[in-house]
């Protein structure tokens, strides 16, 4: 059984998190793709959970009003990509003993969606970061919080919302999600190719990258890479 096409499948994680023999491994141009085991017995449950092959099922209302909206502290604000309203979110759901869902780099800068219980686990998971992050263990922890009666708060690509949504269909009741304007993921291989290229050039190791550091301001697209105790920015203006 095949599920879609490379060209179309997005890498969201939804059909893994459902089934124990589907596995999301990384394709020849480093994007995630379902590998279906040949244990498989056709029940077409990932089919149904697919966003992709069910677009009907994801489609969204118009929105009832419309905000422009940015946090009220500078501190967040500088630390943050655009204007912090995720760190805000946040806030808002651990005063309600909620969980957040977030993308974060490992110690191996492999992208993965990962969970903050505090305030103080929400550093990593703020700033943009433009390359395919691995949702598949959020999304199933997501749901079995929301099993719970926990509230969640799930931050992602518009893809990867719409995963979780129709993986947790009927626990929906304390699900905050929140997406953004996307044009497609980066691929980790070239990511991977870059750094490591990068770390050569600087002969030490890559141990943090910031996609849009505000250290000339925001109006400044910015590059950091931090290699072992030391940084080094690449300037760009926009355009």
């Amino acid at each position: 059984m095949e599920l879609v096409s490379r060209d179309k499948c997005t890498g969201c994680c939804a059909c893994s998190s459902i089934c124990s023999l589907i596995t999301m491994e990384r394709d020849s141009e480093g994007f995630l793709y379902p590998v279906i085991d040949s244990g498989c017995t056709e029940c077409e449950w990932c089919k149904k959970i697919c966003p992709v092959m069910d677009v009907e099922s994801c489609v969204q209302p118009d929105p009832k009003q419309v905000y422009a909206v940015w946090n009220k502290s500078e501190e967040i604000r500088f630390k943050s990509t655009s204007g912090g309203i995720f760190s805000a979110l946040a806030k808002y759901v651990f005063s309600q003993s909620g969980l957040v869902f977030g993308a974060a780099f490992d110690k191996d800068l492999r992208l993965r969606h990962v969970k903050a219980t505090s305030e103080q686990e929400l550093v990593p998971l703020r700033k943009s970061k433009y390359i395919q992050s691995d949702a598949e263990n959020a999304i199933v922890e997501a749901v079995d919080l929301l099993k719970q009666g926990k509230k969640v708060l799930f931050v992602g690509t518009p893809c990867q919302v719409a995963g979780l949504k129709k993986v947790s269909d009927r626990w929906q009741e304390n699900l905050l999600t929140s997406d953004f304007i996307c044009h497609g993921v980066a691929s980790n291989r070239f990511f991977e190719k870059h750094y490591s290229w990068e770390a050569q050039r600087n002969n030490g190791k890559i141990v943090n990258v910031d996609f849009r550091d505000k250290s000339f301001g925001w109006q400044t697209c910015t590059g950091n890479a931090r290699h072992d105790g030391t940084a080094r920015s690449s300037r760009c203006r926009n355009g």
